[in-house]
């Protein structure tokens, strides 16, 4: 098995970050008790689509191709308290042999006890995929919004276009 390349190194590697830059925030990690990426877009040094790019790098985990709004039938596949714990949003549903998979969008390739922990919930096969905290915490903010402007009992719109990646099925109505 490849030896994995530190995130520092593919950070170096793929953006302007210097290695003196990721040497301070190595020297600050252990008092701040943070990883390293998130030490570095908080100081500005990097954003959150640069973190989430050299993750997928490191991981091997795609990056999802998020769309401005999630269907609400997909959005109830994880529960609100879970996709907010674990920063977690459904993104996108495919059926293939008649196996329904659900794909979920998180921010930490390397939490496998929140994967397991959604795995178990969603009772479906699941591919997660990685986008960048940012876009994750306005997905989940929108499904909030729209989840307390619903009433109850109200039809569930028709599913938006969710990815350009994952085609999701059109659906129909059976004929009468």
């Amino acid at each position: 098995m490849p030896i994995r390349k530190k995130l520092g190194e593919i950070l170096v590697e793929q953006t302007a970050l210097s290695p003196g830059v990721v040497e301070q925030a190595l020297a600050r990690q252990p008092k701040e008790g943070k990883k390293i990426g998130r030490l570095l877009v908080e100081a500005g040094a990097i954003g959150e689509e640069q973190l989430a790019r050299a993750l997928s790098a490191q991981s091997r985990m795609p990056m999802a191709k998020m769309k401005s709004e999630v269907a609400p039938a997909l959005a109830a596949a994880v529960p609100a308290e879970l996709a907010i714990r674990h920063q977690a949003v459904p993104f996108g549903s495919r059926t293939v042999d008649g196996v329904d998979t659900v794909y979920i969008a998180v921010t930490d390739p390397y939490d496998v006890a929140a994967m397991d922990e959604i795995r178990a919930c969603v009772g479906k096969p699941i591919k997660f995929a990685l986008a960048p905290a940012d876009e994750i915490a306005r997905a989940l903010a929108r499904i909030a919004t729209r989840t307390e402007e619903m009433p109850a009992g109200a039809p569930v719109p028709e599913p938006l276009a969710l990815v350009s990646t994952v085609p999701v099925p059109q659906l129909s109505a059976a004929p009468k």
